[in-house]
């Protein structure tokens, strides 16, 4: 390229100026502008192993504008820093199927930008040193997504995730991707988030799970008030069951201790299936054809009576041992329900029909 005479210390050298090519000694070349000897100004600056820079030039430094075109196929559009990504730019890496459009600092993301996967998935919001930090909202290629707080690309804080897989939200406190504090999980149906009646816990957890005091609203209409443990009813807390009657005192391990019914003292569920038995013995001898009775045969109906009461229960906490877990995924017995009617099958028959009718899985399945 031209020359023109540079004065240094009282020396004059002659240097390059204007547009010109030069060749380094490992092999590097550039081709661009050259001011006083150094690169300055727009110019190509190529690698020895195929790695292309185009853009601005600042006293030998690759600063501002610029492209980075990779052998692989990945580049990098946007502000640099003395050669790395720092400002706003766009780097595409189609090997690793990622594009992240947004602000960077000292060659790492950071900022405001978005990361976008080639399953569809993304991520909008905040980082910090190359990863999420603050307030971002995560979509995953099955639909599901979560918005809130990060921290360390870990859900930390304040955030509500949505699972469009199983029809689930939670909107609360979270603790290294785990829900952990106050929050609320809702399982919604297919008709939306309008429906009066749906299975919600309203409480605390811990690392993911139902722990401490909260509050676990059926479907049905019944509620648990009370104490929770690694997603299981323990500790003190009152039930209150669709009928209206109630339950308070302790659980152990989802299960009532003891519970009164109508002046009755009803067994421990966790007594086990000798008491079951002997409730069931009593309740066949409740449903025979009455004979005359006196004082003594009168008080024995009563305790049959009072047996068939327990056995209800029995029933009904069989049928609801395991709901809260999930109330979508598990399966209830119907016979549970049915096996203390005088026509069973007919009534089997009728909640078969009932659920086809009005539960909207099942109408997916059947139609």
């Amino acid at each position: 390229g031209p020359t023109k005479e540079y004065q240094r210390n009282a020396e004059f050298f002659k240097v390059i100026t204007g547009r010109g090519k030069a060749v380094f000694k490992d092999g590097h070349v550039y081709d661009g502008d050259i001011k006083n000897g150094m690169l300055n100004g727009k110019g190509t600056f190529t690698w020895t192993d195929g790695t292309v820079f185009r853009g601005k030039f600042k006293n030998n430094e690759m600063t501002g504008e610029g492209k980075y075109e990779w052998t692989d196929g990945t580049t990098y559009q946007g502000q640099v820093k003395c050669g790395i990504r720092n400002g706003k730019g766009k780097y595409i890496n189609p090997n690793e199927g990622f594009t992240y459009d947004g602000e960077w600092r000292n060659g790492v993301r950071h900022g405001k930008g978005k990361l976008t996967y080639q399953s569809g998935a993304y991520y909008d919001g905040e980082w910090e040193e190359g990863k999420k930090c603050g307030s971002g909202k995560f979509v995953y290629a099955s639909g599901n997504y979560y918005e809130g707080k990060w921290l360390e690309n870990k859900r930390h804080g304040k955030g509500t995730m949505f699972w469009k897989t199983t029809n689930e939200k939670y909107e609360g406190m979270w603790e290294k991707d785990l829900q952990c504090g106050f929050g609320t999980h809702i399982w919604l149906d297919k008709r939306g988030e309008n429906k009066q009646l749906r299975n919600r816990y309203v409480g605390h957890w811990k690392d993911g799970k139902r722990h401490g005091q909260g509050t676990f609203f059926y479907a049905n209409g019944s509620k648990y008030e009370g104490e929770w443990e690694n997603n299981l009813k323990h500790g003190f807390g009152v039930f209150t069951f669709e009928d209206g009657n109630t339950y308070t005192g302790y659980f152990e391990r989802d299960r009532m201790v003891s519970r009164t019914l109508a002046g009755v003292q009803v067994a421990t569920v966790t007594a086990g299936i000798q008491n079951e038995d002997k409730i069931k013995s009593s309740i066949e001898d409740a449903t025979k054809k009455p004979q005359t009775k006196g004082k003594k045969d009168k008080k024995d109906d009563k305790d049959k009576v009072d047996n068939a009461q327990k056995a209800k229960v029995m029933a009904t906490m069989r049928a609801r041992k395991e709901v809260e877990a999930n109330p979508y995924k598990n399966l209830l017995d119907i016979n549970d329900l049915t096996e203390l009617e005088r026509h069973p099958k007919e009534v089997l028959k009728e909640v078969q029909n009932i659920m086809l009718r009005y539960h909207s899985q099942m109408k997916v399945w059947y139609k």
